[in-house]
């Protein structure tokens, strides 16, 4: 087989196949084309992250908002100081220092937090855990967070942590966006030798290993500044460790020990409350496994949990928890719960998680409720194999990737949820059935609204608002949906679009100033009635072709592998056979010489015309072989020629002699016999001489084919030899 036809071979076949296939293939294209998961941020990445905090659960310790006009107990040291429409406004001189201390009462284990807005200059410093107060510029101990507003030293937008022994030390620095004449709001949670910076109730900045763990409160500027300070409030905190429960045993240890309160019951449960807990980058922040005691764990802060199955609040085989009003950062999974069932997580704030921010696996009869999830790496709300929970009234936004997500989970209740500016909104993906999906607003999502893949059959979709996402709501591979009552306005693609997707219920929807109202794809015995159209491009389209069921398809790809197969096979035994390679008789004709041994003579009988008469002296006519052409397959290439030593005398009449023909060598012809003539063996002229006139050209019959009698291989006219075996043939 040549090159050639190997490639026409597997060209058909690849034809074959991809005709073949292409139904299964387009049929199960995702037209979702912006459904590739995000890539996951590792949790030890110390590049900048955004955390949110919630402080207004612990007891204030001192509080100023300047409404009264006056900076009681605040000591001005550089620049002038002054109450401004109720803020507190520092101006200096450029090079100049400006700073006030609050004296009257110094703090330990708290949460120092207010507002600025630096509207001119280059640095501003809160400055924490002051150790003494003296007039000189930078005299004294302490902690200050520095801001560089594009400083004279060319630091431009960053946060530093320095303290000051003997002389200032640098420990930590990030970058930071700022912009002059914007307020913004800090929080520094000062825990013994740990310090966090929150702006704007995100992370920025987290340090171990101060000099000081206390100390006084005070703020700066520097550079020529005019800035503001408002709503400076302290308050103090529970700092603890990582708390881990396993059984009702350490309940009753840890009240013991004074971290928890209550009785473990119904009416009064054990309550964890108003702790800061930083987990340090392992573990979880609060771990409780075995546990069916009734529980709280309330308005408590955690963050920088650890590892890829760590939480800040994680629930194993847990029931009858509450967990409420709580702040989860930092984390890998915000909120944790598996085999869980019966608890309640309601009111929290879960933001800037790396991959979910609430997750349940196995989890049956929760209820999570009126919680903020979002900023999530990966997905908000994540359910895996759990039954009958609720997710209600819950704000799930700016998610990478998805809002809520279901998979292998039936009879939940997703209702009155805003899940708006992720990716997708909500999703149920692969086998899950006879949920509700109620009165959610899902809007404003990179691609679908709400959308159902993979076996998702029975659920209900009820009078959700989906607005401005690619698609409104998105159904693949699902059957005997009801799709009733929703508003989906400006999709840029479809309201409801519809693939491989039977026997839903599609009624009084309201559809308008969609691209394409419903799209069916692939998509049978779906009943759409009293549906409302307004502004769409196409209200209902429709796209069908001829479908094959699996086992069609499977036939046909087995049938045209084993046709592939065969052929290769009939053309490689074609291949396989032996072939010797034909000399071209022309290209040898001018080295042939034609001689004769002694011959009395050679007589042409003119009435038959085809037979020759020998005379008992005629010896034998040789014929040599000449320029490598082999006489016999076993020998080596030897010349060849004709000898002729004496003259060839023929009788015959004047007509045009027909071609001798050469018998093997070492065959004796008897006297008379009588040998036929095959026509047209020599196509080349023989000269003959005669007593009465001179030779004649000789003229070619009609081309012939002979069979060599050695081997059996038919050969062109004019062979004097075997093509296949290399013999001389022999006159019949």
């Amino acid at each position: 087989m040549n090159k050639i036809t190997r490639i026409k071979i597997f060209t058909l076949i690849t034809l074959g196949i991809t005709f073949t296939l292409f139904p299964i293939i387009h049929n199960n294209l995702n037209f979702n084309v912006g459904n590739s998961n995000k890539s996951l941020v590792n949790s030890d990445d110390t590049s900048f992250k955004k955390k949110n905090l919630k402080t207004s659960q612990y007891h204030v310790l001192y509080s100023e908002n300047f409404d009264d006009g006056i900076a009681d107990y605040w000591e001005n040291i550089g620049g002038t100081w002054t109450v401004e429409n109720n803020k507190y406004k520092a101006t200096g001189t450029a090079g100049e220092r400006v700073r006030s201390y609050y004296v009257n009462q110094s703090f330990s284990y708290y949460i120092y937090e207010g507002d600025f807005n630096l509207v001119s200059g280059n640095e501003m410093q809160i400055i924490f855990n002051i150790q003494d107060i003296f007039p000189g510029i930078d005299q004294g101990y302490y902690c200050q967070i520095t801001l560089f507003y594009d400083d004279p030293y060319g630091r431009k937008d960053t946060v530093v942590l320095y303290s000051t022994q003997n002389g200032q030390t640098e420990h930590k620095n990030t970058a930071y966006d700022f912009t002059h004449n914007q307020w913004y709001h800090f929080s520094v949670i000062s825990t013994g030798d740990n310090v966090d910076l929150f702006l704007n109730n995100s992370l920025v900045l987290s340090y171990s290993g101060l000099f000081y763990s206390s100390g006084y409160i005070g703020v700066k500027s520097m550079y020529g500044p005019t800035a503001y300070w408002d709503n400076i409030k302290v308050s103090g905190i529970n700092n603890s460790r990582k708390i881990y429960i396993d059984g009702i045993s350490d309940w009753v240890d840890l009240k013991n020990a004074g971290n928890c309160t209550g009785q473990g019951t119904y009416a009064n449960p054990y309550v964890i409350e108003d702790l800061i807990i930083n987990a340090g980058g392992s573990g979880s922040c609060i771990l409780i496994e075995n546990s069916d005691v009734y529980f709280k764990i309330e308005n408590c802060t955690v963050y920088n949990s650890g590892g890829y199955l760590h939480a800040g609040i994680t629930l194993s085989n847990v029931r009858n928890g509450q967990l409420i009003n709580n702040t989860a950062n930092d984390h890998a999974y915000g909120i944790k719960l598996e085999f869980s069932n019966n608890n309640t997580i309601v009111e929290n704030n879960v933001i800037y998680n790396d991959y979910y921010g609430i997750y349940l696996d196995d989890c049956e009869e929760n209820m999570i409720m009126e919680n903020t999830v979002s900023n999530s790496n990966d997905i908000g709300i994540r359910l895996i194999n759990s039954d009958n929970n609720t997710i209600t009234k819950n704000n799930i936004n700016n998610n990478n990737w998805i809002g809520i997500r279901l998979s292998n989970s039936n009879e939940n209740n997703i209702s009155g949820n805003t899940a708006n500016y992720n990716h997708n909104g909500i999703e149920l993906w692969d086998y899950c059935n006879y949920n509700i999906i109620s009165g959610n607003n899902a809007s404003y999502n990179d691609d679908a609204g709400i959308r159902l893949l993979n076996h998702c059959d029975n659920n209900n979709i009820t009078g959700n608002t989906v607005n401005s996402n690619r698609i409104g709501i998105f159904l693949r591979d699902n059957e005997n949906n009801l799709i009733l009552g929703n508003t989906i306005n400006g999709a840029t693609q479809s309201g409801i679009h519809l693939i491989n997707s039977h026997n839903n219920v599609i009624k009084m929807n309201i559809i308008t100033n969609n691209d394409v109202g419903i799209y069916l794809y692939h998509s049978y015995s779906n009943k759409i009635s009293n549906n409302t159209f307004s502004g769409n491009n196409f209200d209902i389209k429709e796209y069908t072709e001829p479908s094959f069921s699996i086992e069609i398809i499977i036939i046909i790809i087995v049938i045209i592998i084993v046709m592939a197969i065969a052929g290769m096979l009939i053309l490689k035994k074609r291949a396989s056979r032996p072939r010797t390679k034909v000399f071209p008789f022309e290209k040898y004709r001018e080295k042939l010489q034609i001689t004769e041994k002694p011959i009395k003579k050679i007589v042409f009988d003119p009435e038959t015309k085809s037979e020759l008469k020998i005379s008992p002296e005629v010896d034998k006519l040789e014929v040599i072989q000449e320029a490598g052409i082999p006489s016999t397959p076993e020998e080596k290439p030897e010349e060849l020629e004709v000898l002729q030593e004496e003259e060839v005398v023929v009788s015959a009449p004047e007509e045009q002699p027909e071609e001798l023909e050469v018998i093997q060598e070492e065959e004796v012809v008897s006297d008379l016999e009588v040998i036929p003539i095959e026509e047209d063996v020599l196509q080349e002229e023989i000269v003959v001489s005669t007593s009465e006139e001179q030779p004649e050209e000789l003229i070619p019959p009609e081309p012939q084919i002979i069979k060599c009698p050695f081997c059996g291989k038919e050969n062109s006219e004019g062979a004097i030899f075997c093509n296949q075996c290399g013999m001389i043939f022999k006159k019949k």
